[in-house]
């Protein structure tokens, strides 16, 4: 049998199964589980890179990262502690950088060092879905303040000839964009290809979904619904557009004709294209890369396929709980391998930015062609990962006391010499470099009274 060429990544929070999975879209079968995870939050859960699913866990902060061909996470060493519960996590499409959110404050780590490189802090409440553009540049927020922040990573993280150089965290940044055109809190945005030029989508509970040209700034389209609006997916050509509500009802609408007017109502009617099935609240949109299938995951435990022409549901996978995560994804080779060597390297997670570090350097090994070295010795780049950036600064930390020790021991010296001799004046003492002197001064003074007599 072939290996398929898209697999399902799903989550759901009952844990009977495990954490996350694996699904066949052709068959329903599930092809492996990762276990010892905790519920996943909803949009908690991606790839990194082709090697290693990276989720969060609902009760506590921490991450949990799994070998895509192994059940049990990675535990030799590493540990992915973050500030707080994780609400919202994303990472870059090759697996360099990965964002998370705390409450309302967003994260970047770099995942080789583990180094926590910038704390962004501009929402005003939790937020609910972080997105990268395809070529990673850039980030999309948005959050229960009604707010969408598009978020450049070079302003965060500057990158220099194969260096990344952190700076002061008491400086602030501040977004390139920010939509504040919703009223109500924002539970899922989808963002579509060509970098910066793409088209932001976003749903919002306040019923609308709308369209913003992340390159300019520009509101493109309202679209206003009968239903809160949960979750937001578009096709990979961009000509359908698909919106899931509270009520488990998927609407689509089309982009290839725009409205003239730049807010469109719809109704339930005749001209309405819906898909109905679910009997929950709609968590999870996404669309196959053929743009045949549409697959959508509920609260009501079930994940179901449709055929996007007909809008028949092809196939219906049942869970013991809500679904939190359900994505379309390529298959890794990383999933049927026997022998794992990841091209990603996996780093523990340092929980603050160092306060007497103004400016930190860090190499960043980069490789446009496999030579095999990796493969051939894997443990050379396992010693890398086991190396502490820590020892290094902490080393030059005792040195730098150990000057400023002697500087500060000279200056004292200097500065209270002056005090010191008319203190040494005062009680009668004398240096030793002015006893000669007075020693001759004294003989004098007793052969004048010698004379003196006689």
């Amino acid at each position: 049998m072939n290996s398929p060429v898209e697999v399902v990544i799903f989550s759901d929070s009952s844990e009977q199964l495990g954490s996350a999975g694996v699904l066949d879209p052709q068959t329903g079968n599930t092809l492996i589980t990762y276990k010892s995870g905790g519920v996943v939050p909803p949009r908690s859960l991606c790839v990194l890179g082709n090697d290693y699913l990276l989720s969060a866990d609902q009760k506590k902060p921490l991450l949990h990262a799994w070998a895509l061909n192994s059940h049990e996470p990675v535990h030799q060493g590493i540990r992915l502690v973050t500030p707080g519960r994780v609400s919202a996590l994303a990472a870059t499409p090759d697996g360099s950088y990965c964002i998370i959110a705390v409450e309302e404050k967003l994260y970047v780590w770099q995942i080789a060092s583990g180094c926590l490189l910038a704390v962004a802090d501009m929402h005003f409440s939790r937020v609910n879905v972080v997105k990268f553009v395809d070529d990673g540049s850039h980030f999309v927020s948005a959050g229960e303040d009604c707010m969408v922040a598009v978020w450049s990573l070079a302003q965060l993280v500057s990158a220099d000839v194969g260096q990344v150089v952190v700076h002061d965290p008491s400086k602030r940044t501040e977004p390139r964009h920010i939509f504040r055109d919703h009223s109500l809190p924002v539970h899922d945005l989808h963002i579509g290809r060509g970098g910066m030029h793409a088209r932001l989508f976003t749903a919002s509970m306040d019923r609308t979904c709308k369209v913003h040209d992340l390159a300019s700034n520009m509101l493109l389209l309202t679209v206003v619904f009968e239903s809160c609006l949960t979750a937001v997916i578009v096709d990979p050509v961009e000509s359908e557009a698909f919106v899931g509500t509270v009520t488990g009802d998927v609407y689509q609408f089309s982009l290839r004709e725009p409205p003239r007017a730049l807010e469109q109502l719809v109704h339930r009617d005749k001209n309405v294209k819906m898909f109905t099935g679910h009997k929950g609240a709609v968590t999870s949109l996404s669309v196959s890369l053929d743009s045949l299938t549409l697959l959508s995951g509920a609260e009501d435990s079930s994940i179901i396929f449709w055929h996007i022409p007909s809008r028949q549901a092809t196939k219906t996978v049942s869970h013991k709980g809500p679904v939190t995560n359900a994505f379309f994804c390529l298959a890794s080779k990383q999933i049927f391998a026997e022998n794992f060597r990841p091209h990603v390297v996996l780093h523990s997670l340092q929980r603050s930015i160092a306060a007497n570090m103004k400016e930190l350097v860090v190499d960043v090994i980069t490789t446009e062609e496999n030579d095999g070295s990796y493969e051939q010795e894997p443990q050379q780049y396992a010693s890398l990962e086991s190396v502490s950036y820590e020892a290094e600064y902490l080393q030059k930390i005792v040195e730098l006391k150990k000057i400023n020790a002697m500087l500060y021991k000279f200056a004292a010296e200097k500065l209270l010499q002056p005090f010191a001799d008319a203190v040494a004046e005062e009680e009668g003492t004398v240096q030793r470099t002015d006893a000669p002197s007075l020693l001759k001064k004294k003989k004098k003074k007793r052969i004048r009274k010698k004379m003196g007599k006689k």
